[in-house]
């Protein structure tokens, strides 16, 4: 096998293909010095597929790699914040807890995002307030990405979103029926009461998030909102109501064939 310190050489190679399979030898090398090399390597590298091998690599040497990575997850280059904290998501387990939850914070958005998936990763309920705290921050991609994080943690996430259905901003209050529309059923369905509510809201967005993620759950609590809601004045949630109650009729219809 390649020493480590040629592999370390050849990381640097102009050829994309040299870079890969270096990466790739120094993923499955026993050597515990493999690990800072490839640790070293994540900022510079521009090319995707390099990195994604680079990535793998470094979480075969997770043990070895764990302190550096965690050593920059603060650094200021936010190319490499972002790459590490991609790492870590990778590693996930509670240690990371400490050092990505702030990061769920970044001012770059990219590396947010990273650090969104990196704690929900470590599957610890810490990290569900820290991510709720995002709700209606950034763009659409961003606040996608919160959902899906949330998602990751099942049931917890579900009460401070209900709660967070009553926020005095409505940007929050829209995202976090986007939020538990992305839970869906059946951690979700605790949440139907303050749903139900938000129906009523003022605003017309916070209205209509509701009602969608009502058509995300399958108890028959939220089929009686909806019910409730087809029926209503309000012709655009009347008309949502009636085809996420005929979607709903459809999918228990193709349960039963």
């Amino acid at each position: 096998m390649t020493s480590t310190a040629s592999l370390a050489n050849l990381l640097a190679d102009p050829d994309q293909n040299v870079r890969i399979r270096a990466a790739m030898e120094l993923g499955i090398s026993p050597d515990p010095a493999a690990a800072p090399v490839l640790v070293d390597a994540l900022g510079p590298e521009l090319d995707s597929r390099v990195r994604g091998m680079i990535t793998w690599a470094t979480v075969q040497h997770a043990d070895e790699a764990l302190d550096s990575l965690l050593a920059l997850v603060q650094d200021e280059d936010p190319a490499v914040r972002h790459q590490v904290l991609h790492v870590l998501s990778k590693i996930g387990g509670p240690q990371i807890l400490p050092y990505v939850l702030p990061a769920v914070a970044d001012e770059d958005p990219q590396v947010a995002i990273k650090a969104y998936r990196a704690a929900a990763n470590t599957f610890a309920p810490e990290a569900v307030p820290v991510l709720v705290a995002r709700l209606g921050d950034g763009d659409a991609e961003q606040r996608d990405q919160l959902n899906r994080a949330l998602r990751l943690l099942g049931a917890w996430p579900v009460e401070p979103l209900a709660e967070a259905l009553g926020s005095p901003d409505p940007a929050v209050r829209v995202h976090a029926a986007d939020a538990l529309a992305e839970i869906g059923s059946p951690d979700a369905e605790p949440a139907v009461i303050a749903l139900a509510r938000a129906v009523e809201d003022p605003e017309d967005d916070v209205r209509l998030a509701a009602v969608c993620a009502l058509g995300e759950l399958d108890d028959e609590d939220s089929a009686e909102v909806l019910r409730q809601t087809a029926s209503g004045a309000e012709a655009l949630l009347s008309a949502v109501a009636g085809r996420l109650l005929a979607a709903r009729e459809a999918r228990a219809a193709a349960a039963q064939e």
